[in-house]
Parts: C-alpha cells; sequence; structure tokens
C-alpha cells in the first residue's frame, strides 16, 4: 500500500465532491501513515463540508498535533470554535431561490454555474452538468464553468468529455494548474497512461511548487514510469 497514492486519489474524490470515496482514502492515508500531513486537515474540510463540526474540529485538531504550523487547519478550528455562537444576518441562497434566480435571469453564466454547483453538492449531477453546460452555451470562455463542467463529467466516470474541459480551462488560461493536476489522475488513475500523466504533473509542480499536493506528485512521479 502506498500512502502518497492514497492521498491523491482523496484529493480527487474531494475535488469531485465524493465524500464518502474522499474520507476512504484519507483515512487509508493514515492508517498507512498516521503522521502523514495534511491529510487529517482534509478530513477536517470534508466534514466541515457535511456540516460534521464534532469530527471536522477532531481532525483539524489532529492535524495541529503532527504540525502545529498549519495555519489553514488552525484558522479552521478557531472558525468553527467561534461559529458555536450564530452570527445572524448572514443569509444562505437556498437550491429552490438559485432555481427562482434562474429562471429571472436565464442568461446570467454565473447563477448557472451556483446553480450547477449547489445540483453537484446534492449529487443530482445530471442537472448540474445541465447547467454547466448551459453556463458554458453563454460563456464559453469562462474558466469556472468549464472547470465545473470537467468536475462533474469527472463525477459521473466520464473520462473522456473531461479531459475536453481541462484542456479548453487550459487553453483560456494556462497557468489554471488545477487543471493540470485533474488531467495528470485522470490519465494515471482511469485511463492508465502514465506517460501522459507524468507530463501534465510536471505542468501542475511548474506553475504551482509550493500547492499542498506538490509534495505528494513530487512522490508519485518517483515511482511512476
Amino acid at each position: 500500500e502506498y500512502a502518497p497514492s492514497n492521498f491523491n486519489l482523496g484529493l480527487y474524490y474531494q475535488k469531485q465532491q465524493q465524500w464518502d470515496d474522499a474520507i476512504k482514502h484519507f483515512k487509508k492515508t493514515l492508517s498507512i501513515n498516521d503522521h502523514y500531513l495534511q491529510a487529517n486537515y482534509n478530513l477536517g474540510v470534508i466534514y466541515e463540508a457535511q456540516n460534521n463540526s464534532e469530527q471536522a474540529t477532531t481532525a483539524y485538531q489532529n492535524e495541529l498535533k503532527l504540525n502545529p504550523n498549519n495555519t489553514d487547519a488552525q484558522n479552521a478550528l478557531n472558525r468553527l470554535q467561534s461559529s458555536t455562537t450564530n452570527t445572524p444576518g448572514q443569509k444562505t441562497v437556498t437550491l429552490a431561490e438559485l432555481e427562482q434566480m434562474v429562471i429571472k435571469q436565464p442568461n446570467n453564466a454565473d447563477l448557472h454555474v451556483q446553480l450547477g454547483v449547489a445540483y453537484g453538492q446534492k449529487q443530482q449531477n445530471d442537472k448540474a452538468i445541465e447547467q454547466f453546460k448551459k453556463a458554458v452555451a453563454i460563456d464559453d470562455n469562462s474558466v469556472i464553468a468549464h472547470l465545473n463542467l470537467a468536475n462533474a463529467y469527472s463525477v459521473t466516470k466520464q473520462p473522456e468529455p473531461a479531459l475536453k474541459e481541462y484542456e479548453k480551462v487550459i487553453t483560456i488560461d494556462p497557468k489554471q494548474s488545477d487543471a493540470y493536476l485533474n488531467l495528470g489522475i485522470i490519465y494515471f488513475y482511469e485511463l492508465h497512461q502514465n506517460e501522459k500523466a507524468v507530463e501534465y504533473w510536471k505542468k501542475f509542480l511548474e506553475l504551482a511548487p509550493n500547492d499542498p499536493q506538490a509534495a505528494n506528485i513530487t512522490e508519485l512521479l518517483k515511482t511512476t514510469k
């Protein structure tokens, strides 16, 4: 078993908001190496997204035991602890409200993206893809629309259209490091084309050498031919 491989799979599923799969791989990472940095932090991020503040708090605390200098984990922990007293006045837009906003502003690409993200969070992936496609049709140069569409295709196990969308992202913005990372992950884990994966991961490292995932990709490259 290889901890970096499980960690990177966890990151991949986390980006696609496939929480259960992400949790499984981060926990597997920690079962192989219980001192693996960032695994507990990412578990905390997922638990927080699931509104499970108790488990999120524990995960962030575990990360800080391993790395007391992790400011992201400390800030997240502070945020959770301060949120125990709810601050009034900030209203969350519901899915139904977003749907009505899109009806009223059908040519607003950003609203279609927001609605697509909301559908994706509820695992309504077909509806999410439909909204991202509408956003792209309105604004074909929208990086965020193409990136979300690529992620949605990945979630639904459609690697070929996902690759096409990620490629579109880097055509619009060649410095979008996340697109190179995800291209590498698809080629490596789903299509088993290691040479292509290495090509995209090297570009990712060139663009984002200080990214939290850079160290793990570097380790993975050492064993990838």
